[in-house]
């Protein structure tokens, strides 16, 4: 495990019309335009790697309904460090602020919020949701 914090930036933006995409070739390994659908189906069949934090923004924005209602339950002013814990069978588990384990938890979340994300040993990662 690596002993840093990243600060991860997700920028939205509404776009209309065409448009032209170009991966920077220093921390990408490559772009496209995906429809939420079909980039998850590639993920299931690992044709992609999703970081944590790319994983649970995607996962928002294919819950939301439209842009204004993505941008609307994204917290942009809110920072999340996440908490790790590998588990004896290899499973990573990234613990957020609303789980009961994370050293910051101040109360249970309301029901319906992400608690946490579980990265299995095939590299799959799971939301764990509050009930």
């Amino acid at each position: 495990m690596e002993p840093k914090r990243y600060n991860t930036v997700f920028f939205a933006a509404e776009i209309r019309g065409a448009v032209a995409d170009r991966a920077d070739a220093r921390e990408t390994h490559g772009g496209a335009w995906w429809p939420v659908r079909s980039f998850f189906e590639a993920y299931g069949k690992n044709e992609l790697f999703l970081a944590p934090p790319t994983f649970a923004v995607m996962e928002d924005v294919a819950q939301a309904s439209d842009f204004n209602e993505f941008v609307t339950q994204s917290n942009p002013n809110q920072v999340i460090c996440p908490d790790l814990e590998i588990q004896p069978d290899g499973t990573v588990l990234f613990r957020l602020i609303g789980h009961p384990a994370h050293p910051d938890f101040c109360g249970q979340p309301p029901s319906g919020c992400r608690i946490g994300l579980r990265l299995n040993p095939g590299g799959q990662l799971h939301s764990l949701w509050q009930e």
